[in-house]
């Protein structure tokens, strides 16, 4: 969605002027103004994948995980051949529905997200996901908001641990956290995926993985 285009004055409910509104909602820092335009989108432009992903992106801002999930698998479903050119074929509603299902404990859900973006190995089922995925370091309490209107974490201070990641999106807290953190040894995160820094690996090796952010540090 872009805000830019013609000068001239959009009709209310249009949504361009929808998309305007909660632009500016974001900016004042107007919580509900912004998740009513969220939602308007989805009703003024219901066959468009835009309008249910930047909806999907603002429910999993506020960590509201039920509409994150409903708003991005409709998403997953209106995504066509430019939404597959613009996003070089990955489509980031999966992604954000892989979240929100696991955040949920839905895992037929989450398996057939994690399919659809291409993940392979973790097949049908609504058995909680449990796969090698490997180490990785991820920040608890991130204290820098990747989204707009973001629910900033509370649960102590930023720190980044090395975690057995158990499906793209949960891990276990392999090494033991500061006091502080508000975090302990084996506590399982929700994680989302984008790169925030990277990390020595933990054997000395000279890769250096990506180091995700925990979903405002919640535990499962």
């Amino acid at each position: 969605m872009t805000s830019q285009g013609s000068d001239q004055q959009q009709p209310p409910g249009s949504p361009r002027s929808i998309w305007a509104d909660w632009m500016d909602a974001n900016a004042a820092g107007d919580v509900e103004r912004a998740g009513s335009c969220a939602e308007a989108m989805t009703m003024a432009a219901p066959t468009a994948f835009a309008a249910w992903f930047e909806a999907g992106l603002h429910a999993k801002a506020r960590r509201d995980w039920t509409r994150c999930r409903a708003w991005n698998a409709r998403a997953l479903e209106l995504f066509g051949e430019a939404e597959r050119h613009e996003f070089d074929g990955a489509n980031p509603a999966a992604w954000n529905l892989g979240i929100a299902a696991t955040a949920l404990g839905d895992w037929a859900s989450a398996r057939r997200a994690w399919t659809a973006y291409g993940i392979t190995g973790i097949g049908d089922g609504v058995e909680e996901i449990d796969v090698d995925f490997g180490m990785a370091p991820i920040r608890l309490n991130p204290d820098r908001a990747s989204l707009a209107l973001e629910v900033q974490p509370a649960y102590g201070n930023t720190e980044v641990v090395w975690c057995w990641r158990r499906s793209p999106a949960h891990a276990v807290i392999a090494s033991v956290p500061l006091p502080e953190s508000g975090h302990r040894f084996r506590d399982v995160l929700l994680h989302d995926g984008e790169p925030k820094g990277t990390r020595p690996s933990a054997e000395g090796a000279s890769g250096e993985p990506p180091e995700p952010d925990a979903c405002g540090g919640e535990e499962r």
